[in-house]
């Protein structure tokens, strides 16, 4: 039996929508406020760990399609209650 958890925040548009400076990168900071906006709960925590397992260049931000393809795959299955579309 399969239940399906409420989203309080949603990403519309991810990872565009997380770009907030439109620099084609997604650093850190910009990740975390767009958890926190989504209603993320320890959206700096999640941020950091976000990173640590996306960033695969290790340049300080998210910043290929490569990595963007991986925080999309990363938000959903790591349930923040977060709805990628």
């Amino acid at each position: 039996m399969s239940r399906a958890a409420p989203h309080r925040g949603r990403f519309k548009g991810l990872p565009l929508k997380v770009d907030a400076d439109n620099d084609g990168k997604i650093t850190k900071e910009e990740l975390r406020d767009a958890l926190k906006a989504a209603g993320v709960e320890f959206p700096a925590m999640k941020a950091m760990l976000a990173m640590r397992h996306i960033d695969i260049d290790d340049s300080g931000a998210i910043d290929n399609e490569q990595e963007k393809k991986k925080l999309i795959k990363y938000v959903a299955q790591e349930k923040w209650n977060v709805h990628v579309d």
